[in-house]
Protein backbone atom coordinates (compact mmCIF):
# COMPACT_ATOMS: atom_id res chain seq x y z
CA UNK A 1 0.00 0.00 0.00
CA UNK A 2 2.36 2.59 0.72
CA UNK A 3 3.78 1.87 -3.03
CA UNK A 4 0.86 3.17 -4.09
CA UNK A 5 0.98 6.91 -5.37
CA UNK A 6 -0.25 9.78 -2.83
CA UNK A 7 -2.13 12.58 -4.13
CA UNK A 8 -3.49 15.90 -2.18
CA UNK A 9 -6.27 16.24 -4.15
CA UNK A 10 -8.64 13.73 -5.95
CA UNK A 11 -11.61 14.58 -8.05
CA UNK A 12 -14.34 12.27 -8.91
CA UNK A 13 -15.47 12.63 -12.41
CA UNK A 14 -14.19 13.89 -15.28
CA UNK A 15 -17.35 16.11 -16.70
CA UNK A 16 -16.73 19.74 -16.38
CA UNK A 17 -17.23 20.33 -12.78
CA UNK A 18 -13.95 18.09 -13.00
CA UNK A 19 -12.08 19.66 -15.72
CA UNK A 20 -12.95 22.68 -14.74
CA UNK A 21 -11.55 21.70 -10.73
CA UNK A 22 -8.43 20.73 -12.71
CA UNK A 23 -7.83 23.19 -14.62
CA UNK A 24 -8.38 25.86 -11.99
CA UNK A 25 -5.58 24.05 -9.67
CA UNK A 26 -3.61 23.93 -12.92
CA UNK A 27 -3.99 28.01 -13.28
CA UNK A 28 -2.82 28.28 -9.60
CA UNK A 29 0.47 26.22 -10.08
CA UNK A 30 -0.99 22.88 -8.49
CA UNK A 31 -0.56 19.81 -10.73
CA UNK A 32 0.07 17.26 -7.72
CA UNK A 33 -3.74 16.00 -7.79
CA UNK A 34 -5.63 13.10 -9.98
CA UNK A 35 -8.99 13.04 -11.81
CA UNK A 36 -10.67 9.37 -11.39
CA UNK A 37 -13.33 8.66 -14.57
CA UNK A 38 -15.03 5.41 -14.79
CA UNK A 39 -16.22 6.01 -18.41
CA UNK A 40 -13.39 5.60 -21.34
CA UNK A 41 -14.50 9.38 -22.46
CA UNK A 42 -13.88 12.53 -20.71
CA UNK A 43 -17.04 15.33 -20.71
CA UNK A 44 -19.63 13.52 -18.34
CA UNK A 45 -22.80 14.96 -19.88
CA UNK A 46 -21.40 16.77 -22.22
CA UNK A 47 -20.37 14.08 -23.98
CA UNK A 48 -21.68 12.60 -27.86
CA UNK A 49 -21.81 8.46 -28.44
CA UNK A 50 -21.69 8.46 -32.64
CA UNK A 51 -23.77 5.08 -33.55
CA UNK A 52 -24.06 4.41 -37.68
CA UNK A 53 -23.18 7.56 -38.15
CA UNK A 54 -25.24 9.55 -35.84
CA UNK A 55 -24.44 11.39 -33.01
CA UNK A 56 -26.39 11.66 -30.02
CA UNK A 57 -25.55 14.19 -27.18
CA UNK A 58 -26.28 12.78 -23.50
CA UNK A 59 -27.62 16.46 -22.85
CA UNK A 60 -27.97 19.98 -24.78
CA UNK A 61 -24.89 21.27 -25.84
CA UNK A 62 -25.19 24.63 -25.60
CA UNK A 63 -23.95 26.89 -23.61
CA UNK A 64 -24.86 30.37 -21.91
CA UNK A 65 -23.75 32.22 -18.99
CA UNK A 66 -24.20 36.43 -17.39
CA UNK A 67 -21.18 35.49 -15.09
CA UNK A 68 -18.41 37.72 -16.69
CA UNK A 69 -15.71 35.68 -15.67
CA UNK A 70 -17.40 32.43 -17.03
CA UNK A 71 -18.02 34.32 -20.52
CA UNK A 72 -14.42 35.34 -20.33
CA UNK A 73 -12.77 31.64 -19.56
CA UNK A 74 -14.84 29.93 -21.93
CA UNK A 75 -15.44 32.78 -25.00
CA UNK A 76 -12.30 34.15 -25.13
CA UNK A 77 -9.95 32.05 -23.77
CA UNK A 78 -10.84 28.12 -24.02
CA UNK A 79 -13.00 28.01 -27.09
CA UNK A 80 -11.94 31.62 -28.68
CA UNK A 81 -12.34 30.63 -32.31
CA UNK A 82 -14.70 27.83 -32.02
CA UNK A 83 -17.63 29.07 -31.12
CA UNK A 84 -21.13 29.64 -32.05
CA UNK A 85 -23.41 32.30 -30.97
CA UNK A 86 -26.80 32.05 -31.74
CA UNK A 87 -29.67 34.00 -30.57
CA UNK A 88 -32.26 32.71 -28.89
CA UNK A 89 -35.54 31.60 -30.78
CA UNK A 90 -37.35 29.07 -28.85
CA UNK A 91 -41.30 28.20 -28.59
CA UNK A 92 -43.76 26.58 -26.48
CA UNK A 93 -46.87 25.22 -28.27
CA UNK A 94 -49.81 24.83 -26.45
CA UNK A 95 -53.51 25.42 -27.12
CA UNK A 96 -52.78 24.82 -31.23
CA UNK A 97 -50.74 28.58 -31.17
CA UNK A 98 -46.97 28.66 -30.49
CA UNK A 99 -46.15 31.18 -27.58
CA UNK A 100 -42.36 32.70 -27.38
CA UNK A 101 -39.94 31.45 -24.56
CA UNK A 102 -40.67 32.66 -21.85
CA UNK A 103 -44.05 31.79 -21.92
CA UNK A 104 -45.42 33.94 -19.12
CA UNK A 105 -43.98 37.04 -21.05
CA UNK A 106 -45.81 36.52 -24.40
CA UNK A 107 -49.39 35.22 -23.76
CA UNK A 108 -50.55 37.36 -26.93
CA UNK A 109 -51.09 34.66 -29.44
CA UNK A 110 -53.18 32.44 -26.85
CA UNK A 111 -56.86 32.03 -26.68
CA UNK A 112 -58.47 34.96 -24.93
CA UNK A 113 -59.36 31.94 -22.22
CA UNK A 114 -55.84 31.17 -21.32
CA UNK A 115 -54.90 34.26 -21.27
CA UNK A 116 -57.50 35.64 -18.89
CA UNK A 117 -56.85 32.11 -16.75
CA UNK A 118 -53.23 32.80 -16.90
CA UNK A 119 -53.49 36.99 -15.89
CA UNK A 120 -55.87 36.50 -13.19
CA UNK A 121 -53.95 33.56 -11.40
CA UNK A 122 -51.10 35.79 -11.63
CA UNK A 123 -52.89 38.46 -10.01
CA UNK A 124 -54.33 35.97 -7.34
CA UNK A 125 -50.95 34.94 -6.60
CA UNK A 126 -49.37 37.92 -6.56
CA UNK A 127 -51.66 39.92 -4.32
CA UNK A 128 -54.01 37.48 -2.68
CA UNK A 129 -52.09 33.98 -1.23
CA UNK A 130 -50.64 33.76 1.85
CA UNK A 131 -47.04 34.80 1.88
CA UNK A 132 -46.27 34.20 5.59
CA UNK A 133 -44.34 30.85 5.00
CA UNK A 134 -42.11 28.93 2.01
CA UNK A 135 -43.32 27.30 -0.16
CA UNK A 136 -42.46 23.27 0.86
CA UNK A 137 -41.21 22.40 -3.01
CA UNK A 138 -40.69 23.31 -6.36
CA UNK A 139 -44.42 23.01 -7.48
CA UNK A 140 -45.94 25.43 -4.58
CA UNK A 141 -43.26 27.71 -5.83
CA UNK A 142 -44.73 27.70 -9.58
CA UNK A 143 -48.18 28.34 -7.77
CA UNK A 144 -46.97 30.69 -5.45
CA UNK A 145 -45.08 33.21 -8.12
CA UNK A 146 -47.31 32.38 -11.63
CA UNK A 147 -50.78 31.76 -10.08
CA UNK A 148 -52.98 28.30 -11.38
CA UNK A 149 -53.06 29.55 -15.10
CA UNK A 150 -49.38 30.02 -15.88
CA UNK A 151 -48.87 27.12 -13.63
CA UNK A 152 -51.29 24.55 -15.23
CA UNK A 153 -51.02 25.78 -18.93
CA UNK A 154 -47.34 25.66 -18.72
CA UNK A 155 -44.66 25.66 -15.78
CA UNK A 156 -45.65 22.58 -14.20
CA UNK A 157 -45.81 20.15 -17.45
CA UNK A 158 -42.80 22.41 -19.30
CA UNK A 159 -40.70 21.16 -16.07
CA UNK A 160 -42.22 17.79 -15.96
CA UNK A 161 -41.18 16.81 -18.66
CA UNK A 162 -37.76 19.03 -18.58
CA UNK A 163 -36.58 17.74 -15.08
CA UNK A 164 -38.02 13.61 -15.38
CA UNK A 165 -39.00 14.00 -11.81
CA UNK A 166 -41.91 14.52 -9.08
CA UNK A 167 -41.81 18.77 -8.41
CA UNK A 168 -42.96 18.02 -4.95
CA UNK A 169 -39.64 16.26 -4.42
CA UNK A 170 -37.50 19.00 -5.84
CA UNK A 171 -36.06 22.30 -4.22
CA UNK A 172 -36.25 25.42 -5.63
CA UNK A 173 -33.57 27.43 -3.92
CA UNK A 174 -31.27 26.59 -7.57
CA UNK A 175 -33.54 28.81 -9.83
CA UNK A 176 -32.39 32.38 -9.34
CA UNK A 177 -32.42 34.10 -12.82
CA UNK A 178 -32.96 30.75 -14.65
CA UNK A 179 -36.82 31.79 -14.41
CA UNK A 180 -37.92 35.13 -15.57
CA UNK A 181 -40.19 36.38 -12.89
CA UNK A 182 -41.86 39.61 -14.20
CA UNK A 183 -44.05 42.23 -12.91
CA UNK A 184 -47.61 42.28 -13.69
CA UNK A 185 -47.31 44.91 -15.93
CA UNK A 186 -45.39 43.21 -18.17
CA UNK A 187 -47.24 39.85 -18.25
CA UNK A 188 -49.86 42.54 -19.53
CA UNK A 189 -47.89 44.34 -22.02
CA UNK A 190 -46.97 40.09 -23.54
CA UNK A 191 -50.35 39.56 -23.53
CA UNK A 192 -51.60 42.61 -25.61
CA UNK A 193 -48.87 42.51 -28.11
CA UNK A 194 -45.30 41.18 -28.81
CA UNK A 195 -42.57 41.97 -26.22
CA UNK A 196 -39.81 44.13 -27.94
CA UNK A 197 -37.31 43.52 -24.57
CA UNK A 198 -36.11 39.75 -24.55
CA UNK A 199 -35.78 38.23 -21.37
CA UNK A 200 -33.70 35.33 -19.10
CA UNK A 201 -30.28 34.93 -18.97
CA UNK A 202 -30.00 32.73 -22.13
CA UNK A 203 -30.70 35.38 -24.59
CA UNK A 204 -27.78 34.33 -26.61
CA UNK A 205 -26.75 30.19 -26.69
CA UNK A 206 -22.79 29.52 -27.36
CA UNK A 207 -21.93 25.80 -29.52
CA UNK A 208 -19.09 24.30 -30.64
CA UNK A 209 -18.03 25.22 -34.44
CA UNK A 210 -15.79 22.14 -33.87
CA UNK A 211 -15.83 19.12 -31.98
CA UNK A 212 -13.63 18.44 -29.07
CA UNK A 213 -11.70 15.15 -28.89
CA UNK A 214 -13.62 13.32 -25.88
CA UNK A 215 -11.20 9.70 -26.70
CA UNK A 216 -8.64 8.77 -23.72
CA UNK A 217 -5.15 7.31 -25.51
CA UNK A 218 -4.23 4.57 -23.02
CA UNK A 219 -1.35 3.15 -24.96
CA UNK A 220 1.69 5.41 -22.78
CA UNK A 221 1.98 5.65 -19.16
CA UNK A 222 2.33 9.25 -19.24
CA UNK A 223 -0.36 11.74 -17.42
CA UNK A 224 -3.18 12.06 -20.28
CA UNK A 225 -3.29 15.75 -21.47
CA UNK A 226 -7.42 16.38 -22.02
CA UNK A 227 -6.17 19.65 -22.86
CA UNK A 228 -3.77 22.61 -22.22
CA UNK A 229 -3.77 22.93 -18.59
CA UNK A 230 -5.77 19.34 -17.63
CA UNK A 231 -3.77 16.29 -16.96
CA UNK A 232 -3.37 13.60 -14.34
CA UNK A 233 -6.37 11.26 -15.62
CA UNK A 234 -7.02 7.58 -14.83
CA UNK A 235 -10.01 5.37 -15.40
CA UNK A 236 -11.48 3.55 -12.65
CA UNK A 237 -13.82 0.87 -12.49
CA UNK A 238 -17.98 2.13 -11.51
CA UNK A 239 -18.19 3.54 -7.77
Amino acid sequence: MNDLPHYPTVILGAGLCGLSAAYHLEEKGISDYLILERDFKVGGLTRTEVFEGFSFDHAIHVWYSRDPYAEELICRKLLQGNLLRQTRRSYCYSAGVYTEFPYQLNLHRLPPRIIHKNIMGLIEARCELPREESPLHFEAWIYRTFGQGIAENFMIPYNRRQWAWNLQEMNYDWIADRVPMPDIGEVLQGALQPQEKKYGSNQVFWSLLSKISQNVDFGHDNPFRISEGVKNFKTTPPI
